[in-house]
């Protein structure tokens, strides 16, 4: 059997998170073939319990696990090693030095302290995979015993703000780089065009008889439907490269243009910007038509029931919600981001719009009143709903090679 070791930083709601969980479920049916690991240094988040069963999760290194996770955290867990928490509050200051820089900067920083403490593993795999950027990757450069070493990106790089001679170094170490579009391929090779030949795509995971299967599961009582109104919903971490701010302005502009055009929009996820989104909502006097439901383990349900899904990213790598909005035969809305081309054709399987709120709300009204105009996109959505799962045979080849 061959040894496998996938490495995250944690299966918290998220596209990498959530087609991390979709790839290991297709694996399944390989075990006899694959053995395979899994190092998560922060064992929690909302897909957790969706691991499947076959899937061995390893012991996570010491200082691993205090560089992984919060004080509050290692207080429950009564974790009270005096070196590394001694360690942790070096981190905690040199943060507070660095707290305008790059999040791509600061995980490197992060590395760079914790990397002499953290052991590497005693076993050896045949294939070990960093499966997001970040301190995945390195960890698995650095800390991994293996044949072969796969690392994953999945954004645009430039748009992370790593430090491009600090990662050269682990790409030179990296026998494949993995990325899930032509664009954030183009991307990679403008920082970094002596790897090409070692650069592959390969798209995220959509498995289409699981997404129909829990769409059909699951409660949707906090998703409303008020006499005569539409229902829209947004996913994603509630952080600035989501932009839902640009969704508030939107509903501002059609509460002002439309008096009668009833709605209610509805935003799954979480992150450190709720509070100020919900604030923003209340400024801007749209908070009974803005609703934060938080994350769903489960939120295909939603998908299914909302009569648009509308996605107002700065950038994206290439986007998972897309795919399995598509599979659920949704209308979508998004902004014109650099990469939405991957997902969408404008006009035949989504609608793709400028990043303001004029441009938003016209399409919004224009689907909503003109329902008729979206049945040819509806036909062209059903090619779509058995997903992608015929993309295992690209993984597998690589894993192979």
């Amino acid at each position: 059997m061959r040894k496998l070791l996938f490495v995250i930083n944690s299966l918290d709601g998220g596209g990498a998170e959530k087609s991390l969980i979709s790839l290991l479920n297709e694996l399944e049916v390989y075990k006899d073939h694959y053995e395979i690991d899994l190092l998560m240094p922060n064992k929690k988040g909302l897909f957790v319990n969706q691991v499947p069963s076959f899937v061995c999760q390893v012991t996570i290194p010491k200082a691993l696990y205090y560089m992984a996770n919060g004080y509050r955290e290692l207080v429950r867990q009564r974790a009270f090693n005096i070196k590394f928490l001694w360690k942790k509050l070096q981190w905690t200051m040199i943060l507070k030095k660095y707290r305008k820089q790059t999040s791509g900067i600061k995980e490197q920083l992060l590395w760079k302290v914790w990397k002499k403490q953290v052991l590497v593993l005693e076993k050896e795999y045949d294939v070990a995979i960093g499966y997001l950027n970040g301190y995945p990757n390195y960890f698995v450069c650095d800390k991994v015993k293996a044949k072969k070493r796969i690392l994953w990106l999945h954004n645009e790089y430039q748009k992370i703000g790593y430090d491009t001679k600090y990662d050269r170094s682990y790409y030179e170490k990296a026998d494949a780089i993995v990325t899930i579009s032509e664009l954030c391929k183009e991307k990679f090779l403008e920082a970094f065009p002596q790897y090409r030949e070692k650069v592959f795509i390969l798209e995220n995971i959509s498995s289409g008889k699981m997404i129909q299967k829990m769409a059909r599961q699951g409660n949707t009582a906090d998703m409303q439907r008020p006499d005569n109104a539409f229902i829209f919903l947004s996913i994603g971490r509630l952080v600035e490269q989501k932009n839902f701010k640009l969704a508030i302005d939107t509903a501002a502009y059609l509460r002002k243009k439309y008096l009668d055009f009833q709605f209610q929009w509805y935003i799954i996820g979480q992150g450190p910007l709720l509070n100020i989104l919900k604030e923003y909502a209340l400024q801007k006097k749209v908070n009974s038509f803005i609703h934060f439901l938080g994350v769903k383990e489960n939120p295909y349900p939603y998908i299914k029931k909302a009569d648009l899904l509308i996605q107002t990213s700065l950038f994206e790598g290439k986007s998972i919600v897309l795919d399995e909005a598509k599979i659920l035969g949704k209308t979508i809305i998004a902004t014109n981001y650099n990469t939405v081309y991957n997902s969408l054709k404008d006009g035949e399987t989504g609608y793709i719009r400028e990043q303001c709120p004029e441009a938003i709300g016209e399409q919004i009204y224009l689907c909503c009143s003109q329902s008729d105009t979206l049945k040819e996109l509806q036909e062209n959505l059903k090619a779509y709903a058995s997903g992608n799962t015929k993309e295992i045979k690209k993984y597998l080849l690589l894993f192979e090679k």
